[in-house]
């Protein structure tokens, strides 16, 4: 049963996300509204959120060719997608599961350190979402957001950076550290074991990336997360949305953030509140944030699993194709 629990506590969460914004708003009208969105920008938007899945798969292989130089940008990018839609369609962000355990034979890589690499990638993730929404906030004179909210973005921003920055510069010392904690808190049993792994794994990724190539690595994460901002921004021109762009890119920092509360897959709810609470608070009308957060929400769902899924099924027809025959024989 307790396996059950979280995947039960995230339908319950969503299911009450739901509710709570679906008896506030007219059905009929967010209905109208999301019909009556602009194509052409939707479709916009979809190409930079696709541009931007391509840097991320590019960021990922410079990071997996440190373990394998081998290892191909194709199959690079099709792992990733398919852990990506895994997270839309499977409780408990099984996709990084999947990433990190189901394909390491595609990618010929131990899966601690492709679980190594999705802890950088999470690093730089959080370092570049938080130095975005400060940006935001800073150069754009947001008035109505709260400042105890302003605050905890400058402070998670300094702390991320001090993090990366600190795991990239001194990851022997890191790695001492960790490990003796380790020693003290854990006795000696296979999870004692499995931990040194992962930190020793973790830690050597670390030492072994250039400061330039930790740069660049960075770049590629904000690039990444700005285009998908403009995808943001582009459902927010095709529902006429009366609000300056950049709430539409507070709404992607929120949207982003509320994933880290349990939720049915697919953030269904968290997702929704979350961009809906952002709207409201630059004076958009409930009815068409809940457009905006609903047409946001089934572009990212539909593009990223429609391509994760095409992603799957090629990596599992490749892996069939390379199954030798009853000879031995590759065929």
């Amino acid at each position: 049963m307790r396996k059950y629990a979280k995947t039960l506590l995230g339908v319950v969460v969503s299911a009450a996300a739901v509710f709570a914004i679906v008896r506030n708003i007219s059905l009929s009208d967010v209905a109208r509204a999301s019909a009556g969105a602009s194509k052409s920008l939707v479709l916009a938007g979809i190409v930079a959120l696709a541009l931007g899945y391509a840097i991320r798969a590019f960021r990922w292989w410079r990071m997996l060719r440190l373990g394998n130089p081998s290892v191909t940008l194709g199959t690079t990018s099709r792992v990733l997608m398919a852990g990506f839609a895994a997270n839309n369609v499977l409780p408990l962000r099984a996709g990084d599961v999947l990433r990190g355990f189901g394909f390491r034979g595609a990618l010929n890589l131990p899966s601690s350190f492709v679980v190594a690499t999705l802890a950088l990638e999470r690093l730089l993730d959080l370092f570049s979402l938080l130095l975005l929404g400060l940006c935001f906030i800073k150069f754009s004179a947001i008035t109505t957001l709260p400042r105890n909210i302003v605050h905890l973005v400058e402070a998670f921003s300094l702390g991320s950076m001090v993090l990366l920055c600190l795991s990239l510069a001194f990851g022997k010392i890191v790695r001492r550290w960790l490990l003796l904690l380790v020693d003290t808190c854990i006795r000696q049993t296979e999870k004692h074991s499995k931990l040194e792994l992962a930190i020793t794994t973790l830690t050597s990724l670390f030492e072994s990336i250039s400061a330039f190539e930790a740069i660049h690595l960075t770049v590629l994460s904000v690039a990444a997360w700005f285009l998908e901002a403009v995808l943001y921004i582009c459902v927010a021109r095709a529902l006429h949305l009366q609000a300056p762009f950049v709430w539409a890119c507070m709404a992607l920092v929120a949207a982003n953030f509320a994933a880290i509360i349990p939720s049915s897959p697919g953030y269904v709810g968290t997702f929704h509140a979350s961009v809906l609470a952002i709207l409201l608070l630059a004076g958009v009308d409930r009815n068409a944030a809940a457009a905006y957060a609903v047409l946001v929400h089934g572009v990212l769902w539909l593009t990223i699993t429609f391509a994760g899924a095409v992603a799957y099924f090629s990596l599992r027809v490749k892996a069939w194709q390379t199954l030798p025959d009853s000879r031995g024989e590759i065929v």
